[in-house]
């Protein structure tokens, strides 16, 4: 298949995804209004609860789905399956799963006050739910740190030309906290 005809197909998947799936599901299933104040707004202690500018969260959105999915999941299934999968992979999860995922869990969080998915459950199922959720959730984070640590360390001796790029990434996250632009 012609590399081209692959990314124009994926192209207006993602369209599609945008302008169809994405409008259905906010005006069948969310039905956002400006009306509603955001946990920021009613609880702004400029601490815990502060509004952003749209630039920062933009970027916070691409930094947080930026998880072990998308990104050891394509490596993964390049090295053992090939680009047909590496590619569905990303283009079905982006639409279906990865979007759809984090506009909901946003949009509900936002909805009982900046409360966690855990703190949801317990109010909306019980007591038991919400530690069974914490501590699935504990354990998933702890699998991603885990996955992210080795595959970091692993390419950093397999690349030592990474260690500069490395360090600079990570003075630029301290210097940037140091300014106050993150908390």
């Amino acid at each position: 298949m012609n590399s081209l005809v692959l990314l124009l197909a994926v192209i207006a998947w993602f369209i599609f995804g945008y302008f169809v799936y994405a409008r259905f599901l906010e005006d069948k299933l969310i039905k956002p209004s400006d009306k509603n104040k955001t946990p920021a707004q009613i609880f702004k202690d400029k601490i815990d609860y502060k509004p952003a500018k749209k630039a920062f969260l933009f970027g916070h959105h691409f930094a947080s789905i930026a998880g072990a999915g998308p990104i050891i999941g394509p490596i993964l299934a390049v090295s053992y399956f090939g680009w047909l999968f590496v590619v569905l992979w990303i283009a079905l999860g982006t639409v279906l799963i990865g979007g759809v995922h984090d506009y909901l869990t946003l949009m509900l969080s936002v909805r009982h006050k900046g409360e966690g998915i855990a703190k949801i459950s317990e109010k909306r199922i019980g007591k038991k739910t919400f530690y069974i959720f914490s501590i699935l959730l504990w354990l998933t984070l702890m699998l991603i740190i885990s996955v992210f640590s080795v595959s970091s360390a692993r390419s950093l001796v397999e690349v030592p030309q990474l260690v500069l790029p490395f360090f600079g990434i990570t003075m630029t996250a301290l210097s940037v906290k140091g300014r106050g632009i993150i908390k």
